[in-house]
């Protein structure tokens, strides 16, 4: 029963195999109309850069087509290739994903149950075909009957998420209102649009802008010989070279880069941050919600925004993994459409927040907490937690105060260990003292403490006893046999008075 079953099975693979169109799965850069690609299949350019495939990030498990870098590089962290993102904000939340050319000439994102994704907006004429390029470009063209490709139908470099290739545009087209422009991810997990935009500036003809939230957040300044306003110089290993082009139909800037620099990219991240080459910061001013450095590296940022008095802008943030709180914080009902950074934002706007964290495993969401909270080290908590680290303050009169209070306190102690010697010299001569009564008092009536030498003296005249003193109780009684207390000296020396 059990042979006949499995006879069965593979008798439906084989016709599905032979009928059903799909995907070689031997590399190839390219499929054509009527073929499928299913989520555990890829494409990979001509020449090995790239490979166009389904990918997920986290635990989540939702699925994105997108393109990553073929060819491990070191400074490439694994896992983090991705320089194109098609379904962004359109997950599929199982491995059912396919990507094909329909008999229509759209290049299309299935699923199940889900509605189909349409990547491009112009239908092919004829037969079409889609092709990844070295360049890291995917493009899907016209097949024309003899062969050979005509007009290209769409192309991946029109419409980029988070990351700028040697080719692509930053700028805007006039005839169509199309623009050209990156948009970071959610999170590190999620490549969902984030709240940074790096774009041409629509209102300064020659000018780089990044947007947060669509407010104005930096300026490159104006391109002028060759060079921004605000752009120091950039890696010399990579030594991009950027051009400015307008006309009247479209304006933009690109880039490009000797051939030997197979991996050049820049790469907006959630915080806004601009990596070049996924190891280096980008000589792009590095702004903040709150503090000013005063070194210039924060050229060309838009002027901050007025924080609540209750702020010190001076403060920074260490974002660390295992941490969690053990009371319930509040959540933003717009939680999952917030970064981490936005949520700083909300937290110093909010006077009586005292810590924020994400709110969702993948570091998106924010939820934040007020005075009473107690936080705790969890080993399995995934969350980005904020704790707070000084700043350092670069103003003269914190440094005086400082100064100051140190000097201050440094006086206070020397008065303190003076007083206390002072009171110690005091203690130790007033127990002297006792302990000569106490002697004293012992040799004219047994077990009898002194504190008044008149009477101890009144009760030693009553007394026929023979008085013993020891030496110290005379030496302290003659002031060390001092020559002040001697009265004269007979048959066995000197002879002293004594108090």
């Amino acid at each position: 029963m059990a042979s006949i079953g499995r006879n069965l099975l593979l008798l439906s693979f084989s016709w599905c195999f032979l009928t059903c169109p799909s995907y070689s799965d031997t590399d190839t850069d390219t499929i054509l109309q009527g073929q499928e690609m299913r989520d555990w299949q890829h494409l990979v350019s001509a020449n090995g850069v790239f490979r166009l495939e389904f990918f997920s990030h986290g635990t989540s498990g939702k699925r994105y087509l997108g393109i990553l870098l073929n060819i491990y590089h070191w400074p490439v962290p694994l896992g983090k290739g991705e320089v194109w993102v098609a379904n962004r904000n359109n997950p599929i939340l199982d491995t059912s994903g396919s990507l094909l050319i329909d008999s229509d000439g759209n290049l299309r994102i299935s699923s199940s149950g889900s509605s189909p994704i349409i990547l491009n907006s112009v239908q092919a004429s004829s037969n079409a075909s889609a092709t990844l390029l070295d360049n890291g470009n995917f493009i899907l063209r016209e097949l024309k009957s003899n062969g050979s490709t005509g007009n290209i139908l769409w192309q991946s470099f029109d419409y980029p998420t988070d990351t700028l290739l040697p080719g692509m545009k930053l700028g805007i087209n006039f005839k169509t209102g199309h623009t050209w422009s990156l948009t970071s991810w959610r999170s590190d997990d999620s490549p969902a649009s984030g709240s940074f935009t790096l774009g041409l500036d629509r209102n300064i003809t020659s000018q780089l802008v990044i947007l947060w939230q669509g407010d104005i957040y930096w300026t490159s300044g104006p391109w002028h010989n060759g060079s921004f306003e605000y752009v120091s110089r950039f890696s010399q290993d990579s030594n991009p070279e950027f051009r400015y082009f307008s006309d009247e139909n479209e304006k933009y800037f690109t880039y490009s880069v000797d051939r030997s620099h197979t991996y050049s990219m820049y790469k907006i991240l959630s915080d806004g941050e601009i990596m070049e080459e996924w190891n280096n910061i980008a000589p792009f001013g590095v702004c903040s919600v709150a503090v000013d450095p005063g070194d210039g590296s924060n050229a060309g940022c838009a002027k901050e925004k007025v924080l609540p008095e209750c702020r010190d802008p001076n403060i920074m943030f260490a974002f660390e993994y295992g941490y969690m709180s053990t009371t319930i914080g509040f959540k933003f009902p717009d939680r999952n459409n917030l970064s981490l950074f936005d949520c700083q934002a909300k937290y110093f706007n909010n006077c009586s927040c005292v810590a924020f964290a994400s709110a969702n495993d993948d570091g998106t969401g924010c939820e934040i907490w007020t005075q009473g909270s107690f936080f705790t080290a969890d080993s399995l908590s995934q969350r980005y937690m904020a704790h707070l680290v000084p700043h350092k303050a670069r103003k003269w009169w914190i440094w005086l105060v400082t100064a100051a209070g140190g000097a201050l306190i440094i006086l206070l102690s020397c008065s303190l260990c003076y007083l206390g010697w002072k009171k110690h010299k005091l203690q130790e001569e007033n127990k002297r003292q006792q302990e000569l009564l106490f002697e004293l008092g012992a040799a004219t009536k047994p077990f009898v403490k002194y504190s008044n030498v008149k009477k101890l003296e009144n009760d030693r005249k009553k007394s026929n006893e023979l008085q013993l003193f020891s030496f110290r109780s005379i030496a302290t009684a003659t002031n060390n046999f001092s020559i002040e207390n001697k009265i004269g000296e007979g048959g066995f020396g000197p002879v002293y008075k004594v108090k």
